[in-house]
C-alpha cells in the first residue's frame, strides 16, 4: 500500500455565493481507491470574499494501492444555514506511474468548474 500526501492550498472564487456578509468556504474531497472503497474528508471552514484567494493550506495523507485507478472528487462549498452552496467541482485521476514515483513530490493545480449555471 502506498500513500499520497494531498495539500489543499487555496481557491479564488469569481462570484460571491452569499447574499449578505462573507462566504464561509471549505473543500470536500472524496477519494475512490479503484478497489471498491472510498474515503471522504473536508478542510476547515475559512471566511472568504470574491476575487480574493481563500487559503486552507491543509495536508491529508491518503492510503492508496498503486495502479488501482483512484479518482479524486473535489468540491468547494460555501457553508449556509439551510444547505451549502456548491462553488465548484472537479475530478482528478492520478497517473499510476507519476503518482507513485518513489516518493518524489509532484504538484498539480486542479481547476474546478463553477457549481451553478451562470
Amino acid at each position: 500500500m502506498s500513500k499520497i500526501e494531498l495539500t489543499i492550498a487555496y481557491a479564488t472564487l469569481n462570484k460571491n455565493y452569499d447574499l449578505v456578509g462573507k462566504m464561509e468556504n471549505y473543500v470536500r474531497v472524496k477519494v475512490s481507491n479503484g478497489l471498491g472503497g472510498s474515503t471522504e474528508f473536508k478542510t476547515k471552514i475559512v471566511p472568504g470574499e470574491k476575487d480574493t484567494p481563500i487559503r486552507w493550506d491543509e495536508q491529508f495523507s491518503i492510503p492508496l494501492k498503486a495502479k488501482s485507478g483512484a479518482i479524486f472528487e473535489f468540491s468547494v462549498l460555501d457553508e449556509d444555514m439551510s444547505s451549502d452552496d456548491v462553488c465548484g467541482t472537479g475530478l482528478f485521476k492520478p497517473d499510476p506511474c507519476g503518482a507513485f514515483n518513489y516518493g518524489a513530490p509532484q504538484k498539480y493545480n486542479i481547476r474546478l468548474i463553477n457549481g451553478k449555471n451562470d
